[in-house]
Formats: C-alpha cells, sequence, structure tokens
C-alpha cells in the first residue's frame, strides 16, 4: 500500500468519525428539542463523543531481515 492510499484511508477514517459525531450531536438536539433527553442520555452520547474523539489508530511494520552472509 503506497502512502497515498494510507493518507486517503486515514482521512476517510477522520471523515467518517467526524459524521458520526455530527449525527450524535444532531440526535442530541433533537431529543432537547423535544424534551425526550434524559441525564442518562446526555452521559451516553457524551462519552460516545468523548470516544470517538479520542480514538487512536497504532500501525504496526514487519520486515524479514536478510540472514547475516557467512565468509
Amino acid at each position: 500500500m503506497s502512502d497515498d492510499q494510507i493518507q486517503e484511508r486515514l482521512h476517510a477514517y477522520r471523515e467518517w468519525r467526524g459524521q458520526i459525531a455530527q449525527a450524535l450531536q444532531s440526535y442530541r438536539a433533537w431529543l432537547d428539542k423535544y424534551g425526550l433527553g434524559s441525564p442518562q442520555e446526555d452521559e451516553s452520547i457524551t462519552s460516545m463523543l468523548h470516544s470517538l474523539m479520542s480514538d487512536r489508530i497504532t500501525v504496526a511494520f514487519a520486515a524479514e531481515f536478510p540472514a547475516a552472509k557467512r565468509n
């Protein structure tokens, strides 16, 4: 996978996280608008938003090294 492909996928992931966060915020606003929210739901949404924004990706690289040459 090339560097550009990795960058594109990371960007797509960030965009997806942003869309999910926006949907959660819109849902919270809708609940508030119609008086359907509760402290427990608000806490749950806040927790989900925090998890989305603090999520980290760990990338590990593995490679084989050639065997040492013997003279």
